[in-house]
């Protein structure tokens, strides 16, 4: 089952990113040194099997990739940007996908803005710094 679900979610990501044109190499070729931050989630293609058309395609169009630690709110800012949404989600009741999106959107719109980004950008260095000094343990971060 688990594996069913993993070919679904490549093929999600593959469709709705990469080959839709959402991200298209001559837009990231303005940015000479681009390359694409992503977990390791495996809906992201990190497999080395024929059958990861994700993975395929970024080797196939030299798509630099960096993978970073799944779930590490420590240094993914990802993570403690989606934790105001998430706080939403467990805030409201929510049983069907419509009202599930409608949360995360209303929870998006109403947390995250360019300041609350900036904050997190600018705090990785003490991040990183934390990281280091608790030896690759869990922070307050």
């Amino acid at each position: 089952m688990g594996r069913c679900r993993n070919e679904s979610t490549l093929t999600r990501y593959w469709s709705r990113l990469l080959s839709s044109g959402l991200l298209t190499l001559d837009k990231v070729a303005v940015i000479h040194s681009f390359i694409l931050e992503e977990d390791g989630d495996s809906g992201h293609g990190f497999s080395t099997k024929k059958s990861d058309i994700v993975n395929i395609w970024k080797q196939q169009h030299g798509l630099n990739v960096y993978k970073n630690c799944a779930s590490s709110p420590d240094l993914a800012l990802i993570e403690s940007c989606w934790q105001p949404v998430k706080q939403r989600l467990r805030k409201y009741p929510h049983w069907d996908d419509r009202t599930t999106k409608e949360l995360i959107v209303e929870g998006w719109n109403e947390s995250i803005n360019r300041e609350f980004i900036n904050t997190r950008v600018a705090s990785m260095l003490d991040r990183l710094q934390a990281v280091l000094d608790g030896n690759g343990q869990m922070t307050g971060y």
